[in-house]
């Protein structure tokens, strides 16, 4: 039953708050394969927004992620940038996510 809801739940945000929220809980769901199970341990996605794009563009919406991490592994996650946005992308099914901010934790 609370798997249920859970699913219900999933599927409201989604419905209200957009592509980003499906987005956020797509990489949530396949964060080890995206930065790899030892990475996976020390940052998490934490948020996902929308770029606001001047003029009319047949790309589709871009978007950035937003990566919590200790600053200590910021060199490997900058290193990791470009192939993250790959998979990222190949699991949305389009070039949705442009760019990632990486927060270090306090």
């Amino acid at each position: 039953m609370a798997k249920h809801i859970q699913q219900l739940l999933h599927n409201l945000a989604g419905k209200v708050l957009g592509p980003e929220w499906r987005v956020l809980r797509l990489l949530m769901d396949n964060w080890k394969t995206i930065v790899g199970d030892d990475m996976a341990e020390h940052a998490c996605p934490v948020g996902v927004t929308l770029i606001h794009q001047h003029g009319a563009s047949d790309e589709g919406d871009k978007a950035k992620l937003i990566v919590r991490i200790p600053g200590a592994l910021a060199p490997q996650f900058q290193m990791m940038q470009g192939t993250m946005i790959e998979r990222i992308n190949q699991l949305v099914g389009y070039d949705f996510i442009s760019k990632i901010i990486f927060e270090h934790k306090v």
